[in-house]
């Protein structure tokens, strides 16, 4: 190109250093200002002819340039300018920042100290602590307190009842008074006055009040047995006290007696019934074995702890 076609004149578009073009991303030219475009001084049209097009020498966008220019910057990748090093802002260009990077130990410290949102706070000192208040106690009802207390006083397990001893300490108990092993089966030649299993279907004396003894006399028993021995009495009744003594206890310790009649799966005494009972016909004693016991059990008064078999008898509603 002529001199006069190139008033710029070649050098000034060489005055670049080639390194110099390396030194800035592809991005980064059409980051020059529009003024600087301006700069370029004015030339007489008539000695020079066409002008030059604007940007000539410089490589066109996506034209073939040097591995070195074309080589790709890493995100993130710091690029040596005058003004420091380039890093990506939030709009996305690379833009210089002065002074150093952080070094690895700022790089890992946290960015602020203060604690985060619903943090626990430290305990306060014990001498800071407020003492829980005492919940009030409820006052129990006296009866309850009594029913309760008579229900520990019971204990858990049942105790073990000898029939003879429970007889021999307590006046109001009577099974071998009136139901043991010991007591004549038959009416027939007994002493007059002595009790027999046989004499009181009839009501011989002393079973029932006559009539000159009481206001209202009651009609003789229906039933009438004993036990077969006092070995018998011993083990029905204990076995019935470890099979059923919470029930038991329960009862005695709201003040009522226990009384129950059970089935013993087995013989255990002897005895009459009334062949003729409810009026239908005259009385007619029947004999007959009993597999059926009736027990009656109550506290003792003395010895909270301690329970009182009134009585405990074969009964005729067996078979």
């Amino acid at each position: 190109m002529s001199a006069a076609l190139d008033p710029l004149g070649s050098a000034g578009v060489g005055a670049v250093p080639a390194a110099g073009v390396g030194a800035v991303p592809v991005a980064a030219i059409g980051a020059v200002p529009a003024a600087t475009v301006g700069a370029v001084p004015a030339v007489d049209a008539t000695a020079a002819g066409a002008l030059p097009a604007l940007g000539a020498g410089v490589p066109a966008l996506g034209a073939t340039v040097p591995a070195e220019v074309a080589a790709p910057v890493a995100v993130g990748a710091t690029v040596p300018t005058a003004a420091g090093p380039l890093v990506p802002t939030a709009a996305g260009p690379l833009v210089p920042v002065t002074g150093a990077a952080p070094t690895a130990t700022e790089a890992a410290a946290p960015l602020s100290k203060t604690e985060p949102a619903g943090a626990l706070a430290a305990p306060k000192p014990a001498s800071e602590t407020k003492a829980p208040e005492p919940v009030p106690k409820v006052a129990e009802d006296p009866e309850t307190e009594r029913m309760m207390k008579a229900y520990d006083d019971l204990g858990k397990k049942p105790p073990k009842v000898d029939i003879v001893k429970n007889d021999g300490d307590y006046a109001d108990a009577h099974t071998l008074e009136r139901h043991g092993p010991d007591i004549p089966l038959e009416r027939n030649g007994a002493p007059a006055g002595d009790r027999t299993i046989g004499g009181r279907i009839y009501g011989d004396p002393p079973w029932r009040p006559s009539a000159s003894t009481s206001r209202r006399p009651l009609p003789p028993d229906n039933f009438s047995y004993k036990w077969k021995d006092v070995a018998t009495i011993n083990r029905t009744v204990n076995k019935y006290l470890q099979d059923n003594w919470e029930q038991v206890r329960s009862d005695l310790a709201q003040g009522q007696r226990h009384e129950a009649t059970f089935n013993t799966k087995s013989v255990v005494g002897e005895g009459y019934y009334n062949n003729g009972q409810h009026g239908v016909g005259p009385r007619q004693a029947t004999y007959g074995k009993t597999n059926t016991v009736t027990i009656t059990i109550n506290t003792v008064p003395t010895d909270p702890s301690a329970i009182n078999i009134i009585r405990a008898f074969p009964n005729g509603k067996g078979y």
